[in-house]
């Protein structure tokens, strides 16, 4: 049996958020909360005019995730230091 080994860095570290290339936590930028949502299914039924219910016409699809983060930017030396960061 091989021994765990623990990495030396933790894996927050080793991760990142990238939206159109901004690293979203890296410095300046940092995450304060993140929700990955669940998408809703969309069922497509088949029904028929005579008959008295419905059957799935193949295996529901999923709409499209919406995931919410709240990001701040680090404390800045002047106000147009922070904006200049949010407008990247």
């Amino acid at each position: 049996m091989s021994p765990i080994v623990v990495p030396a860095v933790p894996a927050t570290d080793l991760e990142s958020f990238i939206l159109g290339g901004l690293e979203l936590n890296d410095s300046p930028f940092f995450i304060e909360s993140i929700n990955f949502g669940l998408p809703a299914s969309l069922a497509e039924w088949i029904r028929g005019a005579d008959s008295n219910g419905a059957i799935l016409s193949r295996p529901p699809l999923y709409e499209n995730r919406v995931i919410e983060a709240k990001v701040s930017v680090e404390r800045q030396a002047t106000m147009d230091a922070a904006l200049a960061h949010i407008g990247t």
